[in-house]
């Protein structure tokens, strides 16, 4: 004699597997936005635009910026004020106020960038 499975018995075996279906979608999508990059790597502009101040000076992105910061082949200057340097910076930068800037350039060392940040 076979026996026959009513609905009832199976309605807990269907209700898993819609669950695992589930979970297992949540994970492969949690998966793929991990895995994919940020929308914009680069926030700062990399070439001279016209409509920013002082467009003859070269800017340089955050990525190249913490590359030469990781191996110590920059010099980053912060050009803001004791107060705000005091207050937080990039470790190992220099204070030289923006209007000091200029008497202070040939003291450091000409091999190395030298990254001026404000901000």
């Amino acid at each position: 004699m076979v026996k026959q499975h009513s609905n009832k018995s199976l309605f807990p075996i269907l209700m898993m597997g819609i669950g695992l279906i589930l979970i297992s979608t949540v994970l492969v999508w949690q998966v793929a936005l991990k895995s994919r990059p940020p929308a914009s790597a680069e926030p700062f502009p990399t070439q001279i635009q016209s409509d920013l101040p002082y467009p003859e000076v070269t800017r340089i992105s955050l990525s190249d910026a913490k590359a030469a910061y990781d191996a110590g082949s920059a010099i980053f200057v912060d050009v803001r004020d004791a107060a705000s340097f005091n207050s937080s910076h990039i470790p190992g930068a220099l204070n030289l106020e923006l209007a000091a800037l200029p008497s202070h350039l040939s003291a450091l060392d000409a091999a190395k960038a030298i990254i001026l940040y404000c901000t």
